[in-house]
């Protein structure tokens, strides 16, 4: 989320906790820029809630089999996935936007549409990990 407040800081929307969807469907990039700063929020809080789950899931996996006290746990191994995932998720994002500077009034809808559909996808992962049994 810090890097969320962070880019909509340096592009202007800072404050848009909501979005005029009215707007945004007719059109007006402002709009649909806040719009996918809202939604990209929201990806991110669902990502956060299944991340929780995971976790919890995977304690519950190390108790279950001893390995509490030993430095690779369930709980480790998935803490370092999801902190890699992210990591390629900016990234690549990143990448599929291209450079801020200099580009057009669309950029902040292209990368933040790139990150909710990746997010969203590590999301049903995650939940696909908690719903499996160990």
């Amino acid at each position: 989320m810090i890097w969320i407040t962070l880019l909509a800081s340096t592009t202007g929307l800072i404050g848009t906790n909501d979005c005029d969807r009215e707007a945004a469907e007719a059109g007006v990039q402002e709009a649909v820029n806040a719009c996918s700063f809202f939604d990209l929020g929201g990806a991110e809080e669902n990502l956060e809630n299944a991340f929780g789950d995971a976790a919890a899931q995977a304690v519950s996996n190390d108790r279950r089999r001893g390995k509490i006290d030993i430095a690779v746990t369930d709980l480790s191994l998935l803490t370092e996935a999801q902190e890699q995932w992210t990591r390629f998720r900016d990234a690549h994002c990143a990448a599929m936007a291209g450079p801020q500077q200099g580009s057009s009034a669309d950029w902040p809808e292209i990368k933040n549409g790139c990150m909710i559909a990746i997010t969203d996808a590590r999301t049903a992962q995650l939940q696909a990990y908690t719903r499996e049994v160990r």
